[in-house]
């Protein structure tokens, strides 16, 4: 059958159109997209980016097979159209005549299926690979036809939304190394060409000539600016410096929207915030008991009303209720009194060994943000109030924050969380899995492990129960401690068009445009 990402041919042609109209009818405002970043990007590799900045700016300078429209429905890319067969282990993909890189170059089917090896390759040691496991092969029928079987029946269009799927110049990549994709010498695909990186302060892309669709393409620059502090977001944005931020100021909604009026949006994000817990060591390793107090010890209705204030939903899960038919779970103890929940905290904290006593300390190690501080903040009082515990926080900058937590530097406790990439339960489960180098708390459970492989082989219904009761598995054993999913929140110009809200809170640049 043909998969058209959920709208016919005729619909795609008619979004396409009335965004080509809308970009053409655009009264003549700035030529230069001035948008927030965040931190420093991760890399601009698309095979090891695994953070947010990254895959934002990678978004403008690649186009996969399959692209996403304003509203993140699945549209072709590089692909005009695919196939699927009926038991949904294999997909054709029938390539562009016109799709050209930076440097005018032809994008055949072999830049994707080189691409794709060295993705899969373990030296390149890719943080998502785990998300190209289900292919067993990528064949080239010829220049303009690729053929992907599977292992199992995957939804295989939304795995090649991501930036770790991106036809990389490898060419590029042999004569110059990494550097080549920081000094722009890597030739990318997509609606914009980097041109210039200054590290810790802006990059500027500028709009690809030889991209199929240039001409519906309104910005002829985008310039990203990085910054750890919303604060400076919202300034540059009330002057006029920014037209889209990336973040906002950690204030209830309420004080945003007098202050910022219609340009804030707010919208349910697919994404959870999360406190890791290293399992390799003390105190946390072979200790379920004192995961399980400081889990019941956090009052997330009260964290989520009067710290973050942003539309955030309590978690005691891990998959966000838009993944989950809009349920989510919960462990017995949350619906609890809280009288009765602490009790409960305080008797596991007790089984654990510890108490008046012996009050337990550890780090709890996070990035630079000052959301991120006050509700670690506020969860350490809790933690204090509640159980005697002292959590003392140490804070770093983005890079040296990944880094350290990659690497598993003298972890205790962390900052962790996930949004959605390709929008499906496993993903947030898939980071607890043995091996995966996403689990940063080092959990290793083989139970878990085979309750993720059995529902790889299944599909439907089956496949979600096997997947919850993995999730509920995963909460017993609390590697992580869910606080809240999160909302998505932004500055927006008024008259920036081409901004939608979704759940998976991607913008690409081509979309935008400035009207009356």
């Amino acid at each position: 059958m043909c998969k058209d990402g959920g709208m016919s041919a005729c619909c795609q042609g008619s979004l396409i159109l009335a965004v080509a109209l809308l970009v053409s009818n655009a009264f003549a405002g700035p030529t230069a997209l001035e948008r927030g970043l965040g931190p420093e990007p991760g890399s601009l590799d698309p095979h090891k980016a695994s953070d947010l900045a990254s895959f934002q700016v990678l978004r403008d300078l690649y186009e996969g097979l399959l692209s996403e429209d304003p509203s993140g429905r699945t549209i072709p890319g590089v692909a005009r159209r695919w196939e699927v067969s009926a038991d949904g282990r294999e997909w054709r993909f029938f390539l562009r005549a016109d799709a050209r890189d930076c440097a005018g170059a032809i994008v055949d089917a072999d830049r994707f299926a080189a691409s794709l090896a060295r993705a899969r390759d373990p030296a390149t040691a890719a943080p998502l690979v785990g998300l190209l496991a289900p292919i067993e092969a990528v064949v080239v029928i010829d220049a303009e036809q690729l053929l992907f079987r599977l292992a199992e029946p995957v939804d295989l269009a939304r795995r090649l939304l991501l930036p770790i799927a991106y036809p990389v110049d490898l060419q590029a990549l042999r004569l110059h190394g990494e550097a080549a994709f920081r000094e722009g010498k890597a030739a990318s695909n997509g609606a914009y060409c980097l041109r210039a990186y200054r590290p810790q302060d802006q990059l500027w892309l500028e709009k690809n000539p030889f991209f199929h669709s240039a001409s519906q393409v309104a910005f002829a620059t985008v310039r990203y600016r990085a910054s750890e502090d919303p604060f400076s977001e919202a300034r540059r944005f009330a002057s006029g410096e920014l037209h889209l931020s990336e973040s906002v100021p950690p204030w209830p909604n309420q004080v945003l929207e007098r202050r910022f009026g219609e340009a804030l949006r707010v919208s349910p994000l697919a994404g959870v915030f999360e406190i890791g817990l290293y399992l390799e060591a003390a105190p946390f390793a072979e200790n379920p008991a004192l995961r399980e107090a400081l889990s019941a010890a956090i009052d997330r209705e009260l964290l989520v009303e009067r710290i973050t204030g942003g539309g955030e939903r309590p978690a005691y899960g891990f998959v966000p209720p838009e993944l989950r038919d809009g349920l989510a779970l919960r462990p017995t103890w949350a619906d609890w009194p809280r009288e009765q929940r602490e009790d409960y905290a305080r008797r596991r904290y007790a089984e654990a060994g510890y108490g008046p006593a012996r009050p337990l300390s550890f780090e709890l190690l996070y990035n630079t943000s000052p959301q991120h501080r006050r509700v670690l903040l506020a969860v350490a009082a809790m933690w204090r109030e509640v159980l005697g515990v002292e959590a003392v926080l140490v804070n770093q900058e983005w890079r040296a924050f990944l880094a350290r937590r990659a690497r598993g530097e003298q972890l205790q406790a962390f900052r962790l969380g996930w949004i959605a990439d390709v929008g499906e339960p496993e993903e947030f489960l898939a980071r607890f899995e043995s091996g995966s180098p996403l689990n940063y708390t080092r959990f290793r459970n083989s139970a878990f492990d085979a309750l993720l492989a059995r529902a790889r082989g299944l599909r439907g219904q089956t496949r979600q129960e096997v997947l919850a009761e993995a999730e509920r598995l995963l909460v017993s054993e609390t590697p992580a401690i869910p606080l809240y999913f999160l909302s998505g929140r932004r500055l927006v110009h008024p008259q920036l068009g081409g901004y939608a809200d979704h759940p998976l809170d991607r913008h690409p640049s081509r979309w935008l445009f400035w009207r009356e």
